[in-house]
Parts: structure tokens; sequence; C-alpha cells
């Protein structure tokens, strides 16, 4: 985990959920909350990205007409 980058970091936090967490319902919830928030932010960034792409396409089919 020491040479991953923070993006990896964020998955392999998802990929183990909460296994092996001990505690009550509530801290393995706020857990999971915790650990799903970058994904959100990830996503977000991601959406933000496609929603230009159609324009980026366009552009590129014109440059290479």
């Amino acid at each position: 985990m020491f040479c991953l980058t923070p993006e990896a970091r964020n998955l392999e936090l998802v990929k183990t959920g909460n296994r092996g967490f001990r505690g009550s319902k509530t801290s393995a919830t706020n857990r999971i909350h915790l650990v799903r928030s970058p994904v959100y932010k990830d996503e977000a960034l991601v959406k933000a990205t496609l929603r230009g792409l159609p324009g980026l396409l366009a552009s590129l089919e014109s440059f290479r007409e």
C-alpha cells in the first residue's frame, strides 16, 4: 500500500469494504460512508470529464478533415 497512488488506495478501501471490521452497526455504517466518499468525488470528476467528451470528439473530427 505504500507505493499506491491516492486513487488506487481509494479503490483498495472500497474493495475491502468493512470485511473484518468489528464494532457496532453504527460504526460500520460510518466507516462505509467514509470509504465511499472519495469514490463519489471520483465519479463526479469522471462525469464532468465525460460531459466535455462530445465537444472534444467533434473538434477532433473537424481537425481530421
